[in-house]
């Protein structure tokens, strides 16, 4: 105990002893310029006043600053969280439809339900994240699948189909 006290004892005096120092010089400049006149003392309280509002106006205008970049901050926090979700649930509606597309383009035939499940997803999953324009690409390619049901002809719809969906993925980014 009387450890910890004589150590924090020298680590106090360690630390008073730059402010006395800073005392003890800032006494013996006022006694020196006192005796050289190079101070006039009789405008100090008047200097002394105007050098303390210039430090309240400093702090003032510094809170000020540090709050508006802080909210800035906050907004940019925001907006980029934001944008994650986004894009993580594009990713996932966007890997679900693909994974329905790329089992019938591996299959290489189509039925009427899947083909009208898949102009569902578009229309009502896929076409909340996609622009107007991508979304009416895909639906072309899906027209292509429906009215051709080559294996070859799916497979060349679901690549471009792949295509767009990645283009407006790397649109985002």
């Amino acid at each position: 105990m009387k450890e910890k006290q004589s150590q924090n004892a020298n680590v106090l005096g360690k630390k008073y002893i730059w402010i006395l120092a800073s005392l003890l010089f800032l006494g013996l400049f006022i006694f020196i310029a006192n005796i050289s006149s190079l101070l006039p003392f009789e405008q100090l309280p008047v200097q002394i006043v105007s050098a303390c509002l210039e430090a309240v106006v400093t702090a003032i205008i510094t809170v000020f600053l540090l709050k508006a970049q802080t909210n800035e901050q906050t907004e940019a926090e925001l907006a980029k969280e934001r944008f994650a979700v986004l894009f993580a649930k594009k990713t996932e509606t966007y890997d679900a439809y693909m994974n329905d597309l790329v089992g019938i383009a591996n299959r290489g035939t189509i039925t009427k339900e899947e083909f009208l499940k898949l102009v569902d997803d578009l229309n009502f999953k896929v076409a909340m994240y996609v622009s107007d324009e991508i979304n009416d690409k895909i639906a072309e390619q899906l027209d292509m699948i429906g009215n051709n049901h080559d294996p070859k002809t799916i497979k060349t719809a679901v690549f471009n189909i792949a295509q767009e969906l990645k283009t407006d993925l790397r649109a985002v980014l």
